[in-house]
């Protein structure tokens, strides 16, 4: 947000543009997360988040909102440079806890230089030692800065290699380029480029695309149905392929809607989850109308069902606290209910949630005036 209000510029460097204030972000990132100790990041802060702490509910700008919630942008993800960020931060992220570099990140043993634009930190613990360096300014600038070790050091983002000297040495930097160098070589976890969905009739097709492989040991593929309860349908091995798919069969499973994310194995254990895919289908028999909506004092509600079955109904407010809860016997059919309790909701938004043996729907409802 400050980037974008506030950033600097020269020639046709502008930091106040999407792309470059993304980089910039990265820059800060790797000389920010590279430190020891614990950190704290504004909300959505790896995909860019763009909203001031004094946004409102309103859409307007004020100090006394500060702590209101903020807007969910989940369209982030399909930004490229949005996506770059979080990956950037992911692996550096993990790098703190790779079990060879976390004692860096625990210990007090660090030496920097933030005093002008070519800003350096280095990071030892016994043979294990990091050095991370950025240029902060918006023109090219050189610095200097000693490696612990003479030898081979590996850029962790990008794989390449430098030999350092074990004397001072110069690098000329770009405007927002920066590197992370260590002296062993860490695999950077895997990068998830794509993960794409469509449905086949009675099935859904699933398919992603990866880069850095190289430590990965599988995909588990998990799906939902409400977007928040997710169960593995497949675990798909890591091959070493840059594109994978999968067929899910899906037939006798009523839903308006399938929900999918990957969670991705390393072989040592540890693991993280892909963004969630959402695959809509056309569905015969099970689907829930809202009218009117917005509404003033008479919310009424329609349940198409193939069997005879028991919905559970509730309301929650945005950020979650429920408010109404109720059961509603429903037959084989279309099935009409006014949910008069709706009347005494305060003017706004809310998620009303309705559940069957066959499936769970969430829906945004209105309260007008």
């Amino acid at each position: 947000y400050k980037n974008l209000q506030f950033g600097n510029s020269s020639g046709t460097y502008n930091i106040k543009t999407l792309t470059t204030a993304l980089k910039r972000m990265e820059l800060c990132g790797a000389l920010f997360l590279t430190q020891p100790g614990p950190k704290m990041i504004w909300q959505f802060g790896e995909l860019g988040y763009d909203y001031t702490i004094n946004f409102c509910q309103n859409g307007t700008i004020n100090t006394n909102c500060r702590t209101d919630p903020k807007p969910i942008s989940w369209s982030y993800f399909q930004n490229s440079g949005r996506n770059q960020l979080y990956h950037v931060w992911a692996g550096l992220l993990q790098l703190r806890q790779n079990p060879i570099y976390r004692p860096l990140f625990v210990s007090n043993n660090i030496t920097r230089d933030f005093s002008g634009a070519f800003k350096w930190l280095k990071l030892s613990v016994g043979a294990t030692h990091l050095a991370t360096i950025g240029n902060f300014d918006v023109v090219q600038t050189t610095g200097s800065i000693t490696f612990p070790t003479a030898g081979t050091w590996y850029d962790y983002l990008t794989g390449t290699t430098i030999t350092a000297t074990g004397s001072a040495q110069s690098f000329t930097l770009a405007p927002g380029e920066y590197h992370v160098f260590t002296n062993q070589f860490v695999a950077l976890p895997v990068t998830l480029t794509s993960f794409n969905g469509k449905n086949n009739g009675k099935s859904n097709l699933l398919f992603w695309g990866v880069n850095n492989e190289e430590n990965l040991g599988s995909y588990d593929l998990q799906r939902s149905l409400n977007a928040q309860d997710f169960e593995t349908v497949a675990n798909v091995t890591a091959t070493g392929n840059s594109n994978y798919n999968y067929t899910d069969d899906i037939s006798g499973i009523i839903a308006p809607a399938y929900f999918y994310r990957l969670k991705m194995v390393d072989k040592d254990g540890n693991y993280k989850y892909s963004p969630v895919v959402k695959i809509t289908v056309s569905v015969n028999g099970g689907f829930i109308e809202v009218n009117p909506n917005p509404f003033k004092e008479i919310l009424n509600v329609n349940i198409e069902s193939t069997i005879k079955d028991v919905a559970a109904i509730s309301i929650s407010d945005m950020s979650g606290r429920l408010l109404l809860k109720k059961s509603v016997a429903v037959s084989a059919g279309n099935n009409a209910f006014e949910i008069k309790e709706a009347a005494g909701l305060a003017r706004g938004m809310y998620v009303m949630t309705i559940k069957t043996s066959q499936q769970k729907q969430s829906i945004k409802i209105v309260k007008g005036k």
